[in-house]
């Protein structure tokens, strides 16, 4: 799976990937922490900024290499990152490479780690609550879904 984690979390194509970029620090680390959770519960091919970048990488080249790689894309949302017009620019990278994949893919799993707004231009997409009792079984099922549609899992 390539999933990249985007804090708003983004997902790469060898399966579900993550790429963290987030507005603070506690939904920084509440992505970080996610990303280790996926990881120890067997999801491979996962990227998220924290754990991916290098020093002096060119950190919004390789947040769009890491999108465009992407099988799904995880945004978490937070209320610090949900406000009218907030849509970051990973998350617009994210959506062009979304209207590309093919009609019923799951490509954009956005993923609320408290309760707040879901921006307008990820309402399309239903949404993981990750607070509620089911959130993460069915995160999971969504990135087992993005598998199966590669033919895998």
């Amino acid at each position: 799976m390539s999933c990249a984690l985007l804090g708003r979390v983004f997902a790469p194509r060898a399966t579900a990937a993550t790429a963290a970029t987030a507005a603070t620090a506690a939904t920084a680390a509440t992505a970080a922490n996610l990303y280790t959770r996926l990881r120890s519960d067997g999801l491979r091919g996962l990227w998220l900024k924290a754990e991916n970048l290098g020093g002096g990488q060119d950190r919004q080249e390789e947040i769009k290499k890491a999108i465009e790689r992407s099988r799904a894309v995880v945004v978490c949302l937070s209320s610090a990152v949900s406000r009218p017009g907030s849509v970051n620019r990973q998350i617009v990278w994210a959506l062009d490479v979304a209207m590309e994949q093919p009609q019923g893919a799951v490509f954009m799993i956005p993923v609320r780690l408290e309760p707040c707004d879901i921006p307008d231009r990820l309402s399309r997409w239903m949404h993981v609550d990750l607070f509620a009792d089911d959130g993460y079984p069915r995160l999971i099922r969504a990135l087992r879904d993005v598998d199966r549609q590669y033919g895998e899992g």
